[in-house]
């Protein structure tokens, strides 16, 4: 109530700006109505609709998958070395992306079939498979969200304006977008950017470009610069 109030024109115009919003939500901070992590929260709300994909998914260069063409032996160490209750299966490259395996149940498989053929366990795991979901990667995250929950499945593979495969999105990469960084206990990860001793800066290649941007305080015009992230 406290947030529309203060947004509330007094000509009687009932249209809120996002700027309106925005300027809202931090004075309230500043009042001491609400603490930072609030803050952060509903100027994520606020701001979410305006994230495309490609800003919030893993790159491609980046995923982490099986490849149904390698042998079941190359299946169980991706698994083992990555630790993804899901991963992405694809034939030869992530461009020929088939969906997506839930791991525990493949895992419960060769539990229980401890004597299975490496054909059976192909087999056994190409029926595991759930047909992918696609997204452009200019779509925007609240309708990359929506899909999801739409098609109940966690996992959506982005495209590039030529067909091939941009990234990967999962429901927690949207999720994070609202609440922040979500943490297993066991994950360990590097910050993308860091500032050593010496002043200097060292950027993970996956950061975008807007957001060294931001983070420097430099103005960023996305129709100057061709690549989205560091690492191009």
């Amino acid at each position: 109530y406290k947030l529309i109030k203060s947004t509330r024109k007094k000509d009687g115009d009932s249209t809120i700006t996002q700027k309106e919003l925005e300027a809202a939500v931090e004075k309230i901070k500043d009042d001491g109505i609400i603490d930072n992590s609030k803050e952060e929260l509903l100027q994520n709300a606020i701001t979410f609709d305006e994230k495309c994909a490609y800003e919030i998914c893993t790159p491609r260069i980046d995923i982490i998958g099986i490849d149904i063409e390698d042998d079941t032996e190359e299946w169980l160490n991706t698994i083992i070395s990555s630790q993804y209750s899901r991963l992405p299966i694809y034939s030869d490259s992530p461009d020929n992306p088939k969906g997506t395996v839930y791991v525990p149940d493949y895992l419960k498989y060769l539990i229980e079939n401890p004597s299975a053929s490496n054909e059976q366990k192909k087999q056994a795991l190409l029926q595991m498979v759930k047909p992918p979901v696609f997204v452009h990667h200019t779509m925007k995250a609240d309708d990359v969200y929506k899909l999801m929950n739409k098609q109940k499945n966690h996992f959506a593979f982005v495209s590039d304006e030529w067909g091939g495969t941009y990234g990967i999105i999962t429901m927690d990469d949207a999720l994070e977008e609202l609440v922040g960084q979500i943490n297993d206990e066991d994950d360990n990860f590097d910050e993308p950017m860091e500032i050593t001793d010496d002043g200097t800066f060292v950027v993970s290649g996956s950061v975008l470009v807007k957001d060294l941007f931001d983070s420097l305080n430099i103005p960023y015009n996305e129709d100057e610069y061709e690549r989205v992230t560091i690492g191009g």
